[in-house]
């Protein structure tokens, strides 16, 4: 918990819940509790994406309810986020590529850079890759999409990039979650500073 706040003015976003089921019964009443507080549970996948699962059980207005309600909520997160980690942006890319070394020299490195920037700004275009950001770069660089598709595997297949041998878009999904995971890391680092250097109220 923050300094000086009290339970009731922490924000919910900064607070991890866990919640252990040991069995199949545990589990549904776990899900059915948390159901009845939102009438929908949020979990990530192995990508960090959020899934949610929705409450049925009351009729298929009142979940087409729930799912708009809940589209709005993320949606609106999602920009707060986003707002608020612009400004990491350059500084967590290029640490990034730095330690994954990849070549600067390489045309495949200023490709990528840019693709790093245009998922960073919206992930959704991380599925797929070869039909959403590929495209995106060949148009700002006047180049065509095999060859920025060429480029970039390139640049990765030479690069220190690890775990090595995979895909060129499972290579970039990771460098996207890395960057993420680097720009909060920022982000938290210049808050506590913040916080650190603020004059005691």
């Amino acid at each position: 918990m923050e300094q000086g706040k009290t339970p009731n003015e922490r924000n919910p976003q900064d607070e991890l819940g866990f919640y252990v089921a040991a069995n199949d019964r545990e589990l549904v009443r776990q899900i059915t509790e948390l159901f009845g507080r939102r009438g929908f549970v949020g979990v990530a996948d192995g990508y960090g994406r959020m899934r949610y699962l929705v409450d049925g059980r009351d009729g298929p207005v009142t979940a087409s309810s729930r799912i708009l309600g809940t589209a709005d909520e993320a949606m609106r997160r999602k920009t707060e986020h986003d707002e608020r980690l612009l400004p990491y942006e350059s500084a967590a890319i290029t640490a990034v590529l730095d330690e994954s070394r990849i070549q600067p020299s390489l045309k495949g490195y200023r490709f990528l850079r840019f693709i790093l920037s245009l998922a960073y700004r919206d992930d959704s275009l991380l599925r797929p890759i070869t039909k959403t950001l590929y495209p995106a770069v060949a148009e700002r660089f006047h180049n065509k999409t095999d060859h920025i598709e060429r480029d970039v595997r390139y640049a990765i297949r030479t690069s220190g990039f690890k775990p090595a041998g995979v895909s060129s878009s499972t290579a970039i999904c990771l460098l996207h979650d890395r960057i993420q995971v680097l720009a909060e890391a920022m982000y938290q680092r210049d808050r506590a500073a913040q916080r650190g250097n603020a004059p005691p109220s």
